[in-house]
């Protein structure tokens, strides 16, 4: 047997924790990166998805390290266990308590793990936020930041790299709206006049701007692309580049892409009760969602066999089309294009915004099997097309008639095709429900300012508050994230019970849930009878004793019923 099907064997029989252990020992014992252990490295890191590891030796340290330079993992699913070992570090809780420690921020910031770690991914941890925020004002207090030392320089490019993945959510833990306004002031006064002579000197400004704010708040920032490298000088090139590919040249190429981009519906103006949309649209415009560096490698396999192993027929349809509609930034898009390479993806969103950041991604990991499309799901049957798999998720709940979506994407649902669906479960988001009262009556806006009001309001709240969960939720560290969970501008839930009758309504057959190993055992345990799976009230018994079960969503797969 394997490592990867012992480990497979030991978690699904709920021994997690020996799972982790035979798979950190097998990667440790081999060579770096080693091919050998791929499959190990992408199972462990599927494994450690959203856990916080509290004690690690010097093994763990390194495949951890291993995982995070490993260009097949997502690193965003290991944030968290590197999170929970760095708090454990002895600088970190010198920090945490509020020392002003020069020796204990500069031993953290020499920690390969928060290199690593905080230049790929979202913060996803409060305890880790405030942290990282008292070492942002510790970096800025100091002499010697005009002239900063190397692992000065280099801690602060840190900083700022993780203040820019989480869209600037982080707390002003200093009234710095007046140094900002003064460093603005003077970037771009020197970008109106270019001197060579003080660039180190606006460098240096620079970066102590994007530790707060991106670079987009200076009037024609776009100009610093202008500037020859050689002005920086090598050391301040290197420092200054990952910042400017990501805050402009990134976003300038995201935005030719976008707007390049065909309408689905050709220019025709949409009727005037799909104009609804315009306020889902203009919302994920603002703040494309969600935020993503890369996916895991998925497993490969071919449409046809994915519709057989999901419906446990023989029949397929005759066409390898898929379409991803309301794909967002892309990121599902990516991992469908990953996992079926002979599919033609069509991918649609409202948002030219979201398709820009989704057409670079999908560039960038060299995908050519994916069409980008701007366009309402409403207006899908000005395709004139089916399809064998469709993904729709998180976009029905966010409809002002979530019936009508259904319909356009059940008449695009080719007659053997299989459709994946996504939706809130109002039993699992009563923390978000309560959220939402509490910041009711602050009337805060939704821009970045408002959100960071907000986010320190929840993270203020007593550790028993109903409200409290949502502050553990992934999406609550990015400015994007936390806007869609707690600011949308048009959202429902669901019931287990409603969903059964918009099924029956649509003449479609429900074929199961996509929920990890664990939950499915724990399900069994309790509705051992065949075909309890596909039991929609047997899950709906299920999910009142375990209220968090669709925290992430209902994900379920339908099918046409007459098949």
């Amino acid at each position: 047997m394997s490592n990867t099907q012992e480990a497979l064997a030991l978690h699904t029989a709920g021994r997690t924790t020996e799972a982790l252990i035979l798979l950190f020992n097998a990667i440790g014992a081999a060579p770096s990166q080693s091919p050998a252990m791929a499959e190990e490295r992408l199972l462990l890191a599927s494994l450690l998805d959203g856990v916080a590891l509290n004690s690690g030796n010097a093994v763990v340290f390194h495949v951890l390290l291993e995982l995070l330079r490993d260009p097949q993992v997502d690193p965003q699913s290991i944030a968290r266990a590197v999170l929970g070992l760095l708090a454990v570090h002895g600088a970190f809780q010198a920090l945490e308590k509020g020392q002003e420690n020069i020796p204990a921020l500069q031993a953290l910031f020499g920690e390969p793990l928060v290199r690593e770690l905080l230049r790929r991914v979202i913060v996803t941890d409060a305890r880790a936020e405030r942290v990282f925020a008292f070492a942002r004002r510790l970096l800025i207090e100091n002499s010697w930041v005009n002239d900063p030392e190397p692992w000065q320089r280099d801690a602060m490019l840190t900083v700022a790299m993780a203040a820019e993945h989480g869209e600037y959510a982080w707390p002003d833990t200093l009234d710095i709206e007046a140094l900002l306004s003064s460093w603005v002031e003077l970037i771009a006064e020197w970008l109106d006049n270019r001197n060579r002579d003080s660039a180190d000197f606006h460098a240096a400004m620079l970066l102590r701007l994007c530790m707060f704010r991106p670079l987009s708040i200076v009037p024609g920032a776009e100009r610093l692309l202008d500037i020859p490298p050689e002005w920086w000088g090598s050391e301040w090139h290197e420092t200054l580049q990952p910042l400017l590919d990501a805050q402009l040249s990134e976003p300038l190429a995201q935005h030719g892409r976008g707007a390049a981009l065909p309408t689905l519906t050709n220019g025709v103006t949409a009727p005037p009760e799909r104009t609804a949309s315009d306020a889902v649209r203009v919302m994920y415009e603002t703040h494309p969602y969600p935020r993503w560096s890369t996916v895991a490698k998925p497993h490969v396999t071919t449409v046809a066999a994915f519709v057989q192993a999901i419906t446990g027929g023989s029949a397929v349809p005759d066409t390898r089309r898929v379409l991803i509609a309301g794909c967002g930034t892309g990121r599902q898009t990516a991992h469908t294009a990953l996992s079926f390479p002979d599919a033609d993806i069509l991918a649609l969103d409202l948002s030219r915004a979201s398709l820009g950041y989704a057409a670079r991604k999908a560039e960038q990991l060299g995908l050519g099997n994916v069409q980008f499309m701007q366009g309402d799901l409403l207006q899908l049957d000005s395709l004139q097309e089916q399809f064998a798999l469709i993904f729709c998720s998180g976009v029905l709940h966010h409809l002002a008639n979530p019936a009508a979506g259904w319909r356009q994407l059940v008449q695009r649902l080719h007659p053997a095709g299989v459709m994946k669906v996504a939706l809130y479960s109002s039993l699992a988001r009563q923390p978000v429900y309560a959220a939402r009262a509490v910041i009711a009556a602050e009337q805060f806006a939704p821009t970045d300012e408002g959100i960071r009001a907000r986010r320190q309001h929840l993270l203020a709240l007593p550790a028993n508050h109903a409200a409290k969960p949502v502050t553990e939720s992934a999406d609550f560290f990015s400015a994007s994230g936390c806007r869609d969970l707690l600011m949308h501008v048009q959202e429902r839930s669901y019931t287990l019970a409603e969903i059964e009758q918009d099924l029956a309504l649509h003449n479609l057959r429900f074929l199961g849930f996509q929920l990890p190993a664990p939950v499915r055992a724990a399900f069994t345990a309790m509705f051992p009878n065949a075909g309890a799976a596909n039991d929609l009230e047997a899950w709906a018994r299920f999910e009142e004793r375990h209220p968090t079960t669709f925290w992430g969503m209902y994900q379920f797969f339908v099918a046409h019923r007459q098949r």
